[in-house]
């Protein structure tokens, strides 16, 4: 993989411009849904999807200074197009970009967007809502990096007797291993790097995306959170073969 140079990340219409070419080449449909802070913000979605596929949510960079997300899912779909193309699937490349240009976790008014992805005050969301508006997910991905992580670790919640992050996991073993804290963000690990929680959970937040999508229209979520102090090639192989993975489960399961 080339990498880019590190400020390249943080280049907002870089990485439109680069989503637009990949659009082209894999067929997805790419239309701006609102603005926040000044900035475009947009969607793109599978142009005709198969009958019965399973029904996708992707997103990343909520949180600015997270690079690897956006990345991650960019390399991943200009990768696997062909897989894409066997779901339905709708994509928010860059939810935060003044955050994203700034290199800063929240917007240009220091909040965290990710407590506020329920705020239907906040525009953007309240468009983001309307776009997504009675549609079921099998699958929801949201992608992210902490900073104190010293390792990869995952976030699951569904309704699953057994956890899925394990499969996830060991397929990136070999670019990064599993965060082996038996704490993280204060809260007891579920296993190595991971932690499940059922969507019906009554003690879970109601401010962050994945919670909300877990909670109404979700099947299966899953926050995939790389560590911000290794490499960013590492980081972005490592979302993108989770991404694989995770995808590459729920096809098997339709």
């Amino acid at each position: 993989m080339k990498l880019l140079p590190r400020h390249e990340c943080h280049r907002y219409p870089g990485l439109v411009k680069r989503w637009r070419e990949t659009a082209r080449q894999t067929g997805l449909t790419m239309k701006k849904f609102a603005e926040h802070d000044g900035f475009p913000l947009y969607v793109l979605e599978t142009r005709r999807p198969l009958k019965n596929a399973p029904h996708l949510y992707l997103s990343a960079g909520i949180h600015g200074d997270e690079p690897a997300s956006t990345e991650g899912l960019l390399s991943w779909v200009s990768r696997h197009g062909d897989t894409l193309q066997k779901t339905a699937c709708v994509l928010f490349p860059c939810l935060n970009p003044w955050g994203l240009t700034a290199n800063i976790r929240g917007d240009s008014r220091g909040r965290d967007l990710n407590r506020q992805f329920h705020d239907t005050s906040i525009p953007a969301f309240r468009a983001l809502h309307r776009l997504i508006a009675g549609r079921q997910f099998d699958l929801a991905i949201t992608l992210h990096e902490d900073y104190d992580a010293q390792g990869i670790y995952i976030y699951e919640l569904d309704s699953l007797p057994a956890p899925l992050s394990p499969i996830l996991l060991e397929s990136v073993q070999r670019i990064i291993p599993p965060d082996p804290r038996s704490r993280i963000e204060g809260r007891k690990v579920s296993g190595p790097g991971y932690l499940h929680r059922s969507i019906k959970h009554r003690g879970l937040p109601e401010g962050p995306e994945a919670i909300y999508l877990a909670r109404n229209q979700a099947t299966l979520c899953f926050t995939l959170e790389t560590p911000s102090e290794f490499s960013l090639d590492r980081r972005v192989r490592a979302q993108r073969r989770m991404l694989q993975t995770a995808v590459q489960l729920v096809l098997k399961k339709g």
